[in-house]
């Protein structure tokens, strides 16, 4: 069951469902498979076994490594399956990117990146496990993913991340023509809790602070709606007046948002982009969730 791919708690079960006398902890489950594994490995390492999965299954894959005196290390490692080679050849159109944890041992982040077919099924591009989310990290791993694209004319249109700054910059180097887009929920939740934490009321006013936090919030994402670049004008205006209590609040929003990716996010410029009605980076969210279920 597992060179099948079954779960641990599912083999579990099955194997109790077969024998109701069988007393075999969870603990027990984990230990057989680990022992499983570790024979099929047979003399080779864990990096050795893995890359001869990938090679046996043709997916494409690159690695780099760092060299110090104690030995020669895996620094970053990018993987996509060839059924993902094919998907992104005929749906380039947008890519959203992200990174989760808590997928393997050694605690390297999982950078995963998705896009979507023409009937709106979510589909994987690839994946890198990169030992820090630094720019150097995020560039090596899209370099990769972009080495993939067969003529110019195949590029991604659009690429949607989180307020990552690193991640920001290394798509932009990487892939200059694309527009790229930023997470308007992450934004939203940003501004939300700074909203929460320097917006300062009166004693005795607490039921009207929790009234004050709701307009402000609606203010700001009324802005990110903004159709024109002129409707945007006259919402700023009305936002900053709005704000005229809160300076520290305002000048935080303006210098964090505003000023720097309002064309990442706000409508009047992002909606001339071919984003396929996407403004989230929900789609890789959704794919971190269903990848770590079928790692439990």
């Amino acid at each position: 069951m597992t060179k099948n791919l079954v779960q641990p708690r599912n083999i579990l079960s099955t194997l109790k469902k077969r024998d109701p006398e069988n007393t075999m902890s969870s603990k027990q489950c984990y230990n057989a498979r680990y022992r499983y594994k570790a024979k099929l490995r047979a003399s080779m390492s864990e990096m050795q076994h893995m890359f001869k999965h990938l090679s046996d299954n043709k997916y494409f894959f690159k690695y780099r490594s760092h060299v110090d005196e104690g030995g020669e290390y895996l620094q970053d490692i990018f993987f996509a399956h060839p059924r993902s080679l094919s998907l992104f050849t005929s749906f380039p159109t947008v890519l959203v990117m992200d990174s989760t944890y808590k997928t393997n041992k050694y605690n390297m982040p999982l950078f995963e990146i998705v896009g979507f077919t023409s009937t709106e099924r979510t589909y994987n591009v690839g994946f890198a496990w990169l030992t820090n989310e630094k720019e150097d990290n995020f560039i090596w791993a899209i370099q990769q993913l972009r080495s993939l694209v067969r003529n110019e004319g195949s590029l991604p249109k659009v690429i949607l991340t989180d307020r990552d700054t690193a991640l920001m910059n290394a798509v932009g180097q990487v892939f200059p023509t694309s527009d790229a887009m930023v997470c308007r929920v992450h934004v939203q939740k940003n501004v939300g809790s700074k909203i929460k934490e320097l917006l300062k009321v009166r004693e005795g006013e607490e039921v009207e602070k929790e009234i004050v936090w709701a307009n402000l919030e609606k203010a700001f994402m009324h802005l990110l709606y903004s159709d024109t670049v002129d409707m945007y004008g006259d919402r700023l205006m009305e936002f900053r007046e709005l704000c005229k209590k809160w300076p520290i609040l305002l000048r935080y929003i303006e210098e964090t948002v505003l000023d720097t990716d309002k064309e990442k996010v706000v409508c009047a410029w992002v909606d001339k982009h071919m984003h396929m009605g996407k403004y989230t980076t929900n789609r890789v969210e959704s794919a971190h969730g269903v990848l770590k279920k079928s790692l439990e």
